[in-house]
């Protein structure tokens, strides 16, 4: 293998942070760890574990062991850790006691193991923890998008038109709330639009005929002052339910 593609694969590996104060534990678990295709930093205390997270931007997870010797706990290290960067933390420990596993929940951590676990359990702990963090920053990237869109979104419901979901720029230009759209009537500032018609015209949408439908009609804001609008609809599935996405420019 050349060196640009051993450059291309040590950039893909998945790397973790092992926080752990037993060199013996840590040894058996990063030699693991790395003949799986990790790549594995280790630090023996959570302090150290705090400095390391200010410098680096790469990893892709903690694997922290709640009892470190020290004045920080893996607990005390996890919550100063989440207050510098988002990093899904897994925690492995001795104690599985109540209070324990409370203070795991406290902290967001995506998971816990117990000493000593089979290495199958370990690695799937890890690689789940791994992809619902990926999926995570997916979900909130997208939220971020629609949120700050220059066009008014709305998410409401194929079954009632109830609103289930809008944008900054929706509630701005409306005069609206969140609260006073959540769950009514997408056609509420819509006068001139009827829900007999915009159903007819939908039922394209439904029945696979078309992926889009538009609507020209006009809006009225909470003032009562108007302005004209093109309606972009698209049917999607949210929360398991069949709805329909909005885009509404002026």
């Amino acid at each position: 293998m050349g060196d640009e593609m051993l450059r291309k694969v040590e950039k893909n590996k998945k790397q973790i942070l092992m926080v752990d104060d037993s060199h013996l534990t840590s040894a058996i678990m990063s030699e693991f760890l790395i003949s799986k295709g990790y790549g594995v930093e280790i630090v023996i205390a959570g302090e150290e574990a705090v400095e390391f997270i200010r410098t680096t931007k790469n990893l892709d997870l903690i694997l922290m062991d709640i009892e470190l010797a020290g004045k920080m706990s893996g607990i005390e290290a996890a919550r100063e850790i989440q207050k510098i960067q988002e990093v899904p933390i897994v925690f492995f420990t001795a104690n599985a006691s109540d209070e324990i596993r409370r203070e795991i929940r406290e902290v967001k951590a995506y998971g816990y193991l117990m000493k000593g676990m089979d290495r199958t359990v370990m690695l799937s702990t890890i690689e789940m923890a791994i992809q619902l963090h990926e999926a995570y920053e997916r979900a909130s990237l997208y939220h971020h998008i629609i949120e700050n869109q220059v066009n008014e979104v709305y998410i409401f419901r194929e079954s009632d038109f109830a609103v289930l979901q809008t944008n900054l720029c929706a509630r701005k230009r409306s005069g609206y709330s969140e609260d006073e759209w959540n769950e009514t009537s997408f056609l509420k500032n819509k006068p001139f639009l009827s829900e007999e018609e915009i159903t007819t015209q939908l039922d394209h949408l439904l029945n696979g005929e078309v992926e889009q439908v538009f609507i020209q009609t006009t809006c009225v804001r909470k003032d009562q002052t108007s302005y004209p609008i093109e309606i972009d609809f698209q049917k999607i599935r949210y929360n398991r339910e069949d709805c329909y996405y909005a885009t509404v420019s002026d």
